[in-house]
């Protein structure tokens, strides 16, 4: 945008896009100095980003196949519920740096070879599954504990799931976790 400096230009490009979108996001002029100012505004109704039943039945499902599929050490019913092998797919525990790219982010055969490939059998379990979805996209965002099968849950942390709904069928399309500090 003529006129502008780069970040606010760039500001002004994402609200369009998240207007565009129907994300209500409130943008006011630049101030003289130049700073950003933007503030997103709540949704009236908070059932908005609600998951049908039906979705939400279908999402749980698929969170159950993720956790057998785990408990089983099967890669391949695990892999039926990824969209493709190259999905984001990775730990945020460190900082890629400034030239990350999609690259520093698709870590799946990485997962696939810890927890299908090492000849060690694991357990997962999730908790504080919340759900958001509107349409076709939806937000899996809870709480998991992965252990050995024989020994007690100890590896704790939080993951974000988004899904696609292809073909009536939702496939994981990024999965991003953290460790929760021991």
């Amino acid at each position: 945008m003529p006129g502008l400096n780069k970040p606010w230009g760039t500001l002004c490009l994402i609200a369009a896009c998240l207007a565009s979108a129907g994300v209500p996001l409130a943008v006011r002029a630049a101030p003289a100095d130049g700073a950003l100012v933007a503030s997103i505004q709540p949704f009236k109704d908070a059932t908005v980003n609600a998951p049908s039943p039906e979705d939400q039945t279908l999402i749980h499902q698929l969170l159950l196949q993720y956790t057998g599929s785990v408990t089983d050490g099967d890669a391949k019913r695990f892999e039926s519920l990824l969209l493709d092998l190259n999905i984001p797919f990775s730990g945020a525990s460190k900082d890629f740096g400034a030239s990350a790219g999609l690259a520093n982010v698709q870590n799946y055969q990485d997962f696939r070879k810890a927890i299908f490939g090492s000849g060690k059998r694991y357990k997962q379990r999730h908790s504080n599954v919340k759900i958001e979805q509107v349409g076709l996209l939806a937000q899996v965002s809870l709480d998991y504990e992965t252990a050995l099968q024989e020994e007690p849950y100890s590896g704790k942390g939080w993951k974000v799931l988004h899904l696609l709904k292809v073909g009536g069928h939702w496939k994981i399309v990024s999965e991003f976790y953290v460790g929760y500090p021991r």
